[in-house]
């Protein structure tokens, strides 16, 4: 049997690791691009988790905002990418 209170509280420490995360990478305290290759798809999975379990909104805003900008970083890097394939 599942103990949800346990896994609330795990999912709670695990948002606590990856706020601190999206803190180092909104304020460019960390190498973003280390950041963004080695977290980005984690931070992602966690995404359909947290509405799930219906995680409060002013618990997540520098991970959502972490996730955004990695999100549209990781798109412009591959636009970037696939328009330099063209012009070789």
């Amino acid at each position: 049997m599942l103990n949800t209170d346990s896994l609330r509280s795990d999912l709670g420490f695990i948002m606590n690791v990856y706020d601190s995360i999206a803190l180092l990478y909104l304020h460019d305290i960390a190498d973003r691009e280390i950041i963004e290759t080695r977290v980005h798809d984690a931070m992602a999975s966690l995404e359909p988790i947290l509405k799930v379990k219906a995680w409060p909104m002013e618990s997540r805003l520098n991970f959502d905002a972490a996730l955004a900008q990695m999100s549209t970083q990781r798109g412009n890097a591959q636009n970037t990418n696939t328009q330099n394939e063209r012009h070789e």
